[in-house]
């Protein structure tokens, strides 16, 4: 079904979405490189990753260490 994977920084402000787009059933993995939508690179701190499937939404806290 239809899966997106969004990153936010602070205030909620969206930073870059990874994944849009209809995946088949099952386990799926995915990279980040510390940039931005622009490719520009994002300063050590806190991330919230968004997971919207199935109906369902999933956050997560990340930390990148540059």
């Amino acid at each position: 079904g239809a899966v997106a994977l969004s990153l936010f920084a602070a205030r909620a402000r969206h930073v870059r979405t990874l994944v849009r787009e209809r995946l088949a059933p099952g386990a799926h993995t995915t990279g980040w490189d510390g940039r931005d939508t622009a490719g520009r690179d994002l300063a050590s701190g806190i991330y919230v990753a968004r997971l919207r499937a199935g109906g369902r939404t999933v956050t997560h806290k990340l930390m990148l260490v540059r």
